[in-house]
Order: C-alpha cells, then sequence, then structure tokens
C-alpha cells in the first residue's frame, strides 16, 4: 500500500473474537426482519511492538426496537513493518496517515463481517448481515492510545 509519502509494509497478524452474545427476543423474528447495526471502531497503537490492532464493536438490533439482539466485539492487530518511516509520536499524541486507518478499518470490519457470519449461522441472527459501508467514516474513530 502507499501514502502520499511511503509505501507502507503491513501484515495482519491475528484476529480475535473477544465478545460475542445472542439476546433471544421474546417474540420469534420475523423472516423479513430488517436490522439495524451500531457500529464502534477504535484503535490502540503499541509502538514497542510496532502494531496497530483495531477494534470492533457491533451491537443488532431489530428495526423500530430498542432491545439489543446481539453483539459481537472483535481485535484485529496489524504490523507495521517500517513504523519509523510511516508513524510520527509526539507528545504522546500518535499521526498515522488517513489512507492507511482507511485500510486497515476495512480489513477488520469486513473480518468482523466473516466472524458474525460464522457465530450466528442457525441462529435468530442468521441473516443479520453487516451491510457495505465507507471504510473512511470507520477509521475517524478517536484513538486509544
Amino acid at each position: 500500500m502507499e501514502t502520499n509519502q511511503h509505501t507502507v509494509n503491513f501484515q495482519l497478524t491475528n484476529v480475535e473474537l473477544l465478545s460475542v452474545e445472542l439476546h433471544a427476543p421474546e417474540q420469534g423474528l420475523q423472516p423479513d426482519t430488517i436490522f439495524e447495526f451500531d457500529i464502534k471502531s477504535g484503535y490502540q497503537f503499541y509502538s514497542d511492538k510496532t502494531e496497530i490492532v483495531a477494534h470492533t464493536e457491533i451491537l443488532i438490533k431489530a428495526k423500530g426496537h430498542d432491545k439489543v439482539l446481539g453483539k459481537a466485539v472483535t481485535a484485529v492487530m496489524f504490523q507495521i513493518q517500517n513504523w519509523d518511516e510511516i508513524v510520527s509520536i509526539s507528545n504522546d499524541k500518535v499521526d498515522i496517515p488517513q489512507q492507511l486507518m482507511t485500510v486497515l478499518h476495512s480489513i477488520a470490519y469486513s473480518t468482523t463481517r466473516g466472524m458474525m457470519y460464522m457465530q450466528f449461522r442457525g441462529t435468530f441472527l442468521q441473516n443479520a448481515h453487516l451491510p457495505i459501508i465507507d471504510p473512511s467514516n470507520l477509521s475517524k474513530a478517536n484513538p486509544q492510545s
């Protein structure tokens, strides 16, 4: 991947399903139930390991209802091989090119979608598929260092 200034050498190093929850509705769901998703994402930096961890949390509700039917929380870890060329840290503030963060969050979000599909298969949430979205909206989350 290339940013405006450098080629970024990175790899996905680990994927973790941190938690998954199912909360069965009192009344069964209709086959044509429309699901809504509350998506939260953030990231952590580990400069000593040259790692970025993208966290994604998804809450699932039936449209028009407040009860959370399901939840999935994932962490996707990436190692930036040329960290010192790409990342700058000053006054405890981490500066990473927005293009890179967008790509990492896109990968993390898509990975979360697949993990949810596998976890919810055969349950009342088997048709709750995460929508395809603009990943640049995910990467605007506040960093957690």
